[in-house]
């Protein structure tokens, strides 16, 4: 993906959920603030921002302007 992306996933612990797999991709957590999530890696940040909820099994997130492959094997 070039510039803004998007994934879902499942609601039910998505926090956690997303936390890792940004871990996974070599970001760190570095807050929250409303539906946004700010990671770091190497001096950069990027947001990520959770933008729909689907019948309250799925949330989809949005990347901010950064090529970061969020999507998970089922």
């Amino acid at each position: 993906m070039n510039g803004d992306g998007e994934f879902v996933s499942k609601a039910k612990g998505h926090r956690e959920l997303l936390k890792e797999k940004m871990h996974e991709e070599g970001w760190i957590y570095a807050g929250q603030e409303g539906s946004g999530y700010f990671f770091e890696k190497d001096g950069e940040t990027t947001i990520v921002t959770a933008t729909q909820i689907w019948n309250r099994h799925y949330i989809m997130y949005r990347v901010v302007n950064r090529k970061i492959d969020l999507a998970t094997e089922s």
